[in-house]
């Protein structure tokens, strides 16, 4: 099981997606591919915002990736939040204490024992979750194609 962080699923969704992530992405068997409920969330926040401001058509366009794309990609693979891993992401130190959401993924993580695919390692660091950044893949491979 890998849990992959919401910036991971907005970089697959590009056009010009890092070429790191898309080999990262590549590499993996699908079937451990999973996400949070905190990522339909962020999806769906953003979907309300881009609607609260105004601008539909963007609303429109990430309601349709949600309901097209990434809810049938992920069926049967969105880890809900229990209680179980509220209880873990209490315990866990955080400096933003009034935002839960990086808490909730890093402690699903914890929880079934699982790392977190992120660019904002330093936002989980201090959860003590094993974690893995997709845009260093390349980097980390011989020969990868970075500096």
């Amino acid at each position: 099981m890998l849990i992959l962080d919401t910036n991971v699923i907005s970089e697959v969704r590009k056009r010009a997606c890092d070429p790191s992530v898309e080999a990262w992405m590549a590499a993996q068997a699908t079937d451990q591919l999973y996400i949070t409920a905190i990522t339909v969330l962020e999806i769906q926040r953003g979907i309300s915002q881009a609607a609260q401001r105004g601008n539909d058509a963007r609303a429109a366009v990430l309601a349709r990736w949600l309901d097209d794309m990434v809810l049938p990609a992920f069926a049967g693979r969105v880890v809900p939040i229990d209680h179980v891993i509220a209880r873990r992401a209490a315990k866990l130190p955080w400096a933003d204490s009034r935002d839960y959401r990086d808490p909730l993924i890093a402690a699903t993580g914890l929880v079934h024992g699982a790392p977190v695919v992120t660019r904002n390692t330093k936002h989980f660091e201090v959860s003590g979750v094993q974690l893995i950044n997709p845009w260093e893949f390349l980097s980390e491979k011989p020969g990868g194609g970075r500096a």
